[in-house]
């Protein structure tokens, strides 16, 4: 971004939404499992030299993650020292028909929340994952119901891990769990303009699948 502040100069009320050549995907994205648990075994050596880095570094990376924005949208009620970008949605992963549905070719306002450990994650609301896998960047908008960690009760092992859940109750947006290592960044979204232009604040709230509910 040209301006470290997310802000258009002059226009404090204006947000950059970006171009995504990936866009934010419809479904889970592939990742090589594997290898991601031989980078999660090494989570917390990860942790220690991220929170090194200072935050110009980090802001550098997010900037080059997000690429240069091609328009920006008069948006009121940002927080002060915050950094926000509207992103584009494409699929219907997040689409169940109720007034919480971000159906494709929405956009949703998302805000920046820095990371030390998967325990930051918010749970049972929107938010854009942007991840690396080998390399290649990936951005996708899914709601976190569940934290594995070495702190939780029932884990057997160091990695830490995310689970991830899609709005759509169809089989093939089934939850997937996430090693804590491929996420870059994350955007919480506070805001979703869906196509036909209403707008809404997004709230927490857990997402129930119809196999839980049947147990």
């Amino acid at each position: 971004m040209e301006n470290n502040n997310f802000l258009y100069p002059g226009r404090n009320s204006c947000v950059p939404a970006c171009c995504f050549c990936q866009r934010i995907m419809e479904s889970c994205v592939t990742l090589n499992f594997e290898r991601y648990l031989s980078i999660g075994i090494m989570g917390s050596a990860l942790e220690s030299l991220a929170m090194k880095r200072n935050n110009n570094e980090i802001e550098q990376e997010l900037d080059a993650a997000l690429g240069k924005p091609k328009y920006y949208i008069d948006t009121a009620g940002m927080k002060e020292d915050e950094r926000y970008s509207w992103f584009p949605t494409l699929g219907n992963s997040m689409t169940d028909d109720t007034a919480k549905s971000i159906p494709g070719g929405s956009l949703v306002l998302g805000r920046w929340l820095k990371l030390n450990s998967v325990r930051d994650v918010p749970l049972h609301q929107p938010i854009v994952f942007i991840l690396n896998d080998d390399g290649e960047q990936f951005c996708i908008l899914k709601s976190a119901c569940e934290i594995l960690s070495s702190t939780t009760p029932r884990a057997d092992t160091d990695l830490e891990m995310l689970c991830l859940r899609s709005y759509n109750p169809a089989p093939r947006y089934d939850d997937f769990w996430l090693p804590f290592s491929c996420i870059k960044f994350i955007f919480v979204v506070e805001k979703v303009r869906r196509p036909d232009g209403r707008e809404f604040v997004p709230k927490q709230e857990e997402v129930t699948r119809k196999a839980e509910e049947k147990a």
